[in-house]
């Protein structure tokens, strides 16, 4: 019965509450131009677009029309000529054009309709001509597969009627023509020809339902020889317009096939390799302008297999290495920027480091050895001075440092040490100076301070102690002179001072005591002058002033004499001259004067 209950009261509230009509925090945003005009306007909602907004150039004329839903356009893109015409409509879903889509020329005429789905033009699309006439029209049925259906010149002859017929196209001025060709099923079919604006013919060729096929010939505008394409069987070449060959090639069943080469306009190789079926195979070779070799590599079924080499503009070795089915496999070299002394070495195991790899200075020294499993250090690595003295060693797992690691001064003695569990700090790390005294020496517990910290002086005293839990203070923490006298002792409770501290002049005596509870001013503080009498006295209770509080001359006589409870004055207040005469006395309450005597 008690759970019916419950369930009818929930349900009753939720409906009170949907009753209530729900505010948004739309807030109104405009941007202005330098000019002062209005730039965009519209809604923001959280921090983000959302509603109908407006944009405008700096003279005022409207650009753009956009509905946003919490940051994304969704609904409406309009866009508008300076004229103030529509240019172009488009409907979009969550940023994603889909629907409908408009486009105008500036005199107001339609020039294009179709449809979006998902970002990509779909199904029917109609365009037309700047005085109303219709052009053309085509059906997507993807992006890259698109017929074409119907064509008009601009005489309203109709070249091309479902999908069939003669295509022309002009340049610009309307006389020459641009391209033209026979469609056939939607599709550029049999041969087309192209020309440039001075009616010289640019490329004339073959088409197989929308894809080239068979010879190709292009030219220059000068009417030099620029290409001579088989897409199908027979030779394939390029020339530059200085007539030197630029690639030469063959093709069988349209993919190419045995060597093809290819040249820098100054009539130097740049490239060449063997094809078999379409795909790279066997040597090929690279070369700079200069006439230097740019790499090496060898394929096989269009993947790089075998040795492969690489060199710099200056003719030196860069890398060297071996590739298994396009992924590195086995010895590796990389070379120094002089080609001689190697920069580094190692192995590769299906694109991963493995085994022993080697770095070197440039003067053949080694700079740093060590191993790799499954692309991560693995054993024991050391790192060199160019002197060839040890610099740090340390072992690895599984790419993480682990146990004992040591760092060295150029002259080798130790400089650093420490130990590593799972890749963090863990226990005591030290650190010398270079004259082998000891600079500091911390527990870490996890890549955290955790346990005690002990700093030092070059000449061996101790300059500061610390305790830490869990990477904060806790616990006793001192500073020292480096002649060894105190200069402040405390105690931290998680990171807060907690019970009594003391502050010390350069020659070690006391000039400040001051006790904490956690963290906060409590119980009894004094500060004392380079005599040794008492300056102030203050007592507070968990932050608050409470008790006597006590001001003095320099000579040790009392100035003033003050009572708190609880962070307010309380009970009596006594000032005093120089000569001990009392020059003001009141008595307070809950913070408040009730009797003031002078």
């Amino acid at each position: 019965m008690t759970r019916h209950f419950i369930i009818v009261f929930m349900l009753l509230s939720l409906i009170s509450s949907a009753q209530k009509k729900v505010i948004l925090p739309v807030q109104k945003k405009t941007q202005k131009w330098d000019n002062g005009n209005v730039k965009s306007q519209g809604d923001m909602l959280f921090e983000k677009q959302h509603g109908h907004w407006k944009y405008w150039n700096e003279n005022g004329i409207l650009l753009s029309e956009v509905d946003f839903k919490m940051g994304k356009i969704h609904g409406k893109l309009i866009h508008y000529y300076i004229n103030g015409k529509v240019q172009d409509e488009t409907n979009l879903q969550e940023g994603v054009k889909q629907g409908a889509f408009f486009s105008w020329f500036d005199n107001g005429q339609m020039q294009a309709h179709g449809i979006y789905k998902n970002d990509k033009r779909d199904s029917l699309w109609i365009y037309w001509n700047s005085d109303g006439s219709k052009l053309k029209e085509e059906y997507y049925k993807t992006e890259d597969d698109v017929l074409l259906l119907f064509y008009w010149e601009k005489n309203g002859d109709c070249l091309v009627k479902e999908g069939k017929g003669i295509y022309r196209e002009y340049y610009p001025d309307k006389h020459q023509v641009k391209e033209s060709g026979r469609i056939v099923e939607g599709k550029k079919d049999s041969l087309w020809t192209y020309y440039y604006e001075n009616g010289k013919t640019k490329a004339q060729g073959n088409f197989t339902q929308g894809t080239q096929s068979g010879e190709w010939r292009e030219w220059y505008a000068d009417g030099s020889k620029h290409s001579l394409l088989n897409f199908d069987n027979g030779d394939n070449t390029i020339w530059y317009p200085n007539g030197n060959k630029e690639m030469e090639g063959k093709q069988i069943d349209g993919k190419r096939e045995k060597t093809w080469k290819f040249w820098f306009e100054n009539g130097q190789i740049k490239r060449q390799g063997a094809y078999a079926n379409g795909k790279r195979n066997g040597l090929f070779e690279q070369w700079f302008q200069s006439g230097n070799y740019d790499a090496k590599i060898k394929f096989r079924n269009d993947l790089k297999h075998g040795k492969a080499q690489w060199w710099r503009k200056d003719a030196t070795l860069d890398i060297e290495g071996h590739f298994v089915n396009d992924t590195m496999h086995g010895l590796w070299t990389y070379w120094h920027l002089d080609g001689k002394n190697k920069g580094n070495e190692g192995h590769y195991e299906m694109g991963k480091m493995s085994g022993e790899w080697t770095w070197w200075y440039t003067n053949g020294q080694i700079w740093k050895k060590g191993a790799f499993k499954d692309d991560k250090k693995n054993g024991l690595w050391d790192v060199y001075f160019e002197n060839g003295q040890v610099f740090h060693s340390g072992k690895f797992v599984d790419g993480k440092e682990e146990g004992e690691w040591t760092q060295y001064f150029e002259n080798g003695s130790r400089h650093l040490s420490g130990s590593f569990k799972n890749g963090k700090m863990d226990g005591n790390w030290q650190e010398w100076y270079p004259n082998n005294n000891r600079k500091y020496k911390i527990s870490y517990k996890e890549n955290i301070k955790h346990g005690e910290a002990f700093f030092y002086f070059e000449n061996g005293r101790m300059r500061k102690l610390e305790n830490y839990k869990n990477g904060i203070l806790h616990g006793a923490f001192a500073q020292f002179t480096p002649e060894g006298l105190p200069i402040e002792k405390g105690s931290y409770s998680e990171n807060e001072k907690d019970g009594n501290w003391e502050y010390f002049t350069p020659y070690g005596s006391k000039i400040r005591q001051e006790t904490y509870k956690n963290g906060k001013r409590h119980g009894r503080w004094i500060i004392w002058n380079n005599k040794g009498q008492i300056t102030k006295e203050q007592n507070y209770n968990e932050g608050k002033k409470h008790g006597k509080w006590l001001l003095c001359y320099p000579n040790g006589q009392t100035k003033n004499e003050t009572n708190y409870k609880n962070g307010k004055k309380e009970g009596k207040e006594t000032r005093y001259d120089k000569s001990g005469r009392v020059v003001f006395s009141a008595t307070y309450k809950n913070g408040k004067m009730i009797v003031n005597r002078k």
